[in-house]
């Protein structure tokens, strides 16, 4: 203890030698012996708000002392001297006469930094700064640590191991899981195909056997019994063609209904004899023959009458909209020709091809994106615009009876509510969709989806709610 002291009192000396004052105040009260520091450390807030310069408030860099007792990093003390001569912490005259090295606290705070580190170091870090230091240690406690170290070193691979296993017993257990549901419903779709394909073969004897009893009948009128036959059998394998040519899209179709109707089955609790609406002939395998026999029934599309909306100044007249009325009597046209064409349809389809005029025609401001006819009202159609202007117009006079403006940008569609005929819904460009009733001039309900609105349509069996297609999400 006295060896420490007479240290410290020679550093303070020194140090008084050096700047001409006595710096006494401000070392002695923060330096300890090690006998001291082991039987009384100082709190760690304590210690870390002492080492933080005044002036940056980080922890301090080439601590220097001023004459008034106060440290601070040397290029912090510095800098403020250039422009001011007094401390920063108590305003006592100072220059750059007046500071000096602080050796003593760049000690201390390299000690801080080391039990700092030591405290947070790893067994590893211990160890290998113990053996870098040279620590003594004999070649039995070195085979010792190695075998020590070996059997960890095992162990750690060991777990690891047994980590990795079990992530790959997880996976394959979920991936048997997932296959043996897929097995399952194969099997389950198997079992309905092969009930149906028994099905569709008793009732293909019994349409065999009517038709070959109605042949006997007929023959003696048929001049050439083959005839018939040929033709048919051509359309048979174009229909086979066809339906294999969209192959995919029909068993996802027949497997959706044959499922669904088996849920419903079972829910409903219903008896086999119950739900047969003949002899193996369920309810899903006929809802799937009335699909593929509207699929293949028709083969191409025929043209049989033409609209020409261009004239001779412009020739690439698009039509974007067209709708029928809730009649099917009536269809109107709407596009980039700033009108709305109204035509009837019976005379469209019975008058020549260079006579179609339309029986109302209305005018519009702004080029025409959609048009929407009220299913109930029968004269009364929406549109919308260019401008975002949503327009519901009266057939009959030709004439606008309410005009709704609140749309920012382009609004791309519009469409009547089948089950309330005063609502109507519109989307646009600018990420709005907007509810409106023909009963109130502003909108009724105003929906941000963020995004531009490409499309929007109603529920056909209901007014709450609302189908909306933004730009790449449906």
């Amino acid at each position: 203890m006295i060896t420490s002291l007479t240290h410290t009192h020679h550093t303070q000396k020194k140090q008084t030698n050096m700047g001409g004052e006595s710096s006494m105040g401000a070392l002695v009260p923060s330096v300890n012996s090690e006998a001291t520091t082991s039987k009384m450390q100082p709190p760690t807030e304590e210690l870390d708000k002492d080492i933080l310069c005044p002036i940056c408030m980080q922890i301090i860099k080439d601590a220097f002392l001023t004459s008034c007792g106060h440290s601070f990093c040397y290029l912090c003390i510095t800098t403020h001297l250039r422009n001011k001569n007094d401390c920063p912490c108590c305003s006592h005259y100072l220059t750059n006469n007046h500071i000096f090295p602080n050796f003593l606290l760049n000690k201390l705070l390299e000690r801080t930094y080391a039990r700092q580190a030591a405290k947070n170091a790893s067994p590893y870090e211990h160890l290998r700064q113990a053996l870098q230091q040279g620590c003594e240690v004999s070649v039995k406690e070195l085979d010792g640590l190695l075998t020590l170290l070996a059997e960890k070193k095992r162990k750690m691979e060991q777990e690891e191991a047994e980590r990795n296993m079990r992530i790959l017993l997880d996976f394959l257990c979920c991936l048997r899981k997932q296959k043996l549901d897929e097995l399952n419903e194969i099997q389950t779709d198997l079992q309905y195909i092969k009930e149906d394909i028994n099905a569709v073969e008793r009732q293909r004897i019994e349409l065999c056997r009517a038709k070959d009893r109605c042949s006997l009948k007929l023959r003696m009128f048929a001049d050439d019994p083959n005839s018939q036959f040929v033709t048919q059998s051509g359309t048979v394998a174009s229909k086979k063609k066809w339906a294999q040519a969209q192959f995919n899209d029909l068993q996802e179709c027949y497997l959706q209904k044959r499922r669904n109707w088996v849920r419903q089955a079972y829910k409903e609790e219903e008896k086999d004899t119950d739900i047969m609406n003949r002899e193996g002939y369920n309810q899903g395998l006929e809802d799937f023959q009335s699909v593929l026999t509207n699929f293949t029934r028709y083969s191409r599309l025929r043209a049989v009458a033409e609209l020409r909306h261009g004239d001779l100044f412009h020739s690439a007249n698009i039509v974007s909209s067209i709708e029928f009325d809730r009649d099917d009597e009536l269809f109107a046209t709407a596009g980039v020709s700033r009108r709305i064409k109204i035509f009837e349809f019976s005379s469209v389809m019975n008058e020549p091809a260079d006579v179609h005029c339309p029986v109302v025609e209305m005018s519009t401001r702004s080029k025409l994106s959609c048009l929407s006819w009220n299913k109930y009202t029968k004269n009364h159609i929406a549109s919308s615009d260019y401008e975002g202007i949503v327009t519901v117009w009266d057939v009959t006079t030709r004439q606008s009876i309410m005009e709704y403006e609140e749309h920012e940008k382009r609004a791309w569609s519009v469409d009547f509510s089948r089950t309330e005929p005063s609502m109507l819904v519109s989307g646009s460009d600018d990420c709005k969709v907007k509810i409106w009733c023909t009963q109130q001039e502003a909108s009724v309900l105003n929906i941000d989806m963020k995004a531009n609105i490409c499309s929007v349509k109603y529920n056909p069996g209901s007014s709450i709610h609302v189908a909306v297609c933004l730009c790449g999400i449906c």
